[in-house]
């Protein structure tokens, strides 16, 4: 699915008795106009901030990076979900055991977020993705007032390095992580009531905690985020940000 299909604000109405048609106040449809879907109800105060410039806002960005971009589309395209991968910026957490710099967007017509922009990582040795961070939003621009309908380029860029600033501060953490063994039966660890991530993720993250043979903080922290990315059931993207997040937060919690 392209995520640069048309998009425009229209007035809603509905009827009356008389089926007299009658202007709903401060209220706006999100419509696309390709497949005639309303993405979302908004105010009349809300800028579309389209996908498209979204998407090239980034580029731009990234213009002098090496990336690798993945694109996904939710609720008939209302939410777009994008993922840059920069395989050049890499860190070494112990040996053979790598991540890269990975940035993850979000936008939507529904009313649900503003545009954010999070660090994440996405671990080489078995291609997990990760949610790099307590703050769940990095960077974000609302689709109100008068800079909402566009992406300063220039802008981005600036946050674009700073976010790369941070993910080589995060080294000495996850380090610590690896450098952490775990104490506790597997069992209590993977408790799904505890993460709050579903009993079946929890279990196939146990099965890849055994297997791995790596009981610290990295070896439980890469078990559930193998996991969230490569097994949930149906395919989520804001869910599955959301148990990323949630796994960060339980692996690092009693870290300085």
């Amino acid at each position: 699915m392209k995520h640069n299909f048309p998009v425009v604000l229209r007035e809603i109405c509905t009827t009356n008795d008389h089926e007299k048609s009658v202007k709903i106040p401060n209220r706006l449809a999100v419509l696309r106009t390709d497949t005639k879907h309303t993405l979302g109800i908004v105010s009349t105060k809300y800028e579309l901030l389209k996908h498209a410039d979204v998407v090239n806002g980034f580029r731009k960005a990234l213009k002098d990076e090496r990336y690798e971009e993945t694109i996904k589309l939710a609720k008939n395209g209302a939410q777009l979900y994008a993922t840059y991968s920069l395989p050049e910026h890499t860190v070494e957490i112990r040996p053979n055991d790598r991540v890269s710099l990975q940035f993850i967007v979000k936008n939507s017509y529904d009313g649900t977020n503003a545009l954010h922009i999070m660090l994440g990582a996405f671990r080489l040795v078995c291609t997990n993705g990760m949610i790099i961070g307590k703050r769940f939003s990095t960077f974000t621009q609302k689709h109100v007032g008068s800079e909402a309908e566009t992406i300063d380029a220039t802008k981005l860029k600036e946050k674009v390095d700073t976010i790369t600033a941070q993910f080589q501060k995060t080294l000495p953490l996850m380090q610590s992580m690896a450098e952490t063994p775990v104490t506790i039966d597997h069992d209590e660890l993977f408790n799904p009531k505890q993460l709050h991530i579903p009993k079946y993720l929890t279990e196939l993250a146990t099965e890849e905690y055994i297997r791995a043979d790596d009981q610290s903080l990295w070896g439980f922290y890469n078990a559930l985020t193998w996991a969230i990315t490569h097994k949930m059931k149906r395919e989520s993207p804001a869910t599955e940000i959301w148990y990323l997040t949630l796994a960060w937060k339980e692996a690092t919690k009693d870290l300085k």
